[in-house]
């Protein structure tokens, strides 16, 4: 099956797409959206383009944090959903951080 940690990217993005498309979004609306988020933002970094999002949903592709933001923006799911979604647990503020051994 190859790398594990790819497999789960590759799961992650699937389940990106399957999110987008339960809002009847197509890859093109999100790009649309997303220029709109960078019109307010005035940073570049949050467009995410069709092309690239079809990269992200169908490969071992990482969204960098200002496209994940963007996505979460665009699904209206928060970003520690979308952390979720790749396998990434954010403590809330009631429970304790994490700490590594020595």
């Amino acid at each position: 099956m190859g790398d594990p940690r790819n497999y789960r990217i590759y799961q992650a993005g699937q389940r990106l797409r399957q999110i987008r498309e339960e809002r009847g979004l197509t890859l093109r609306d999100v790009e649309e959206q997303s220029r709109r988020i960078v019109e307010e933002m005035q940073l570049f970094d949050y467009l995410i383009t069709a092309g690239r999002l079809s990269q992200v949903e169908n490969s071992n592709t990482l969204p960098s944090l200002y496209k994940l933001a963007t996505l979460s923006f665009i699904y209206k799911l928060p970003l520690t959903e979308m952390f979720r979604i790749y396998g990434i647990d954010v403590p809330t503020a009631e429970e304790p951080v994490p700490t590594l051994s020595s």
